[in-house]
């Protein structure tokens, strides 16, 4: 054959799809406005991966509560710091942009608030 392999294309339209999640689609425009960014899982501490250590004496339920408690506010503070939430913002807005420009929509606007 000398045009190589026979290949079907296939066109979807996925406008209607977009603007049924909630999209403002237009010809080769989509908009968009999401919720800020925040942590998905309250109970993000992995305690599989977490370090053991040793100590003498007893420790209540209390004890490891506070503790458990008190690393949780400390990961909260230095992880969800207001420039890595705009990190994650401005890696969200960079991604999604690169996946809206794949089904060919030129003009992407996405917004990040309450």
């Amino acid at each position: 054959m000398p045009y190589g392999n026979p290949c079907v294309v296939l066109f979807c339209n996925f406008s209607k799809f977009f603007s049924l999640l909630g999209f403002r689609v237009s010809r080769c425009s989509i908009q968009s406005k999401f919720n800020t960014i925040k942590v998905l899982d309250k109970n993000f501490i992995d305690e599989a991966n977490t370090r053991s250590f040793y100590e003498d004496g007893s420790w209540t339920g209390n004890d490891k509560e506070r503790m458990y408690q008190k690393a949780r506010r400390m990961m909260l503070q230095k992880g969800f710091s207001a420039q890595n939430r705009k990190k994650a913002e401005e890696t969200a807005r960079q991604q999604l942009t690169k996946f809206f420009r794949s089904f060919g929509y030129n003009n992407v606007e996405l917004t990040f608030g309450k």
